[in-house]
């Protein structure tokens, strides 16, 4: 992928975009398509950086008893986005024709 095809995928996703002119209590908000992959990847970097501090403390033995544990259920976490990141991906550098909604677990599931 070019530079400027990929900058050109991004830079919607920087900001949101108004569908309708209505009160601002009742207007609907369409995230561009590349806002949840961004979105993900930046729940991935948190999350790897969470498993390091767990990881990290119970090498030194100075975090609490289950520190291993948690740094295996940051990582577990850090595996589902990048699933869903995945997803994500694919749906914005693919969209079907016809298809508004989001993406749903079961699709998701079945790899659609």
């Amino acid at each position: 992928m070019k530079n400027w095809q990929s900058e050109a995928l991004i830079a919607p996703s920087v900001s949101s975009r108004v569908s309708s002119p209505v009160p601002t209590a009742t207007r609907r908000v369409e995230n561009a398509p590349m806002t949840s992959v961004v979105e993900l990847e930046g729940c991935q970097l948190l999350l790897e950086s969470v498993r390091a501090l767990w990881a990290g403390l119970d090498h030194l033995g100075l975090g609490p008893a289950d520190a291993a544990i948690r740094a295996q259920r940051a990582a577990n976490h850090s595996a589902e986005a990048d699933t869903l990141r995945l997803a994500a991906l694919e749906r914005a550098a693919r969209p079907h024709v016809g298809d508004a909604g989001p993406i749903s677990v079961t699709e998701i599931a079945a790899g659609e």
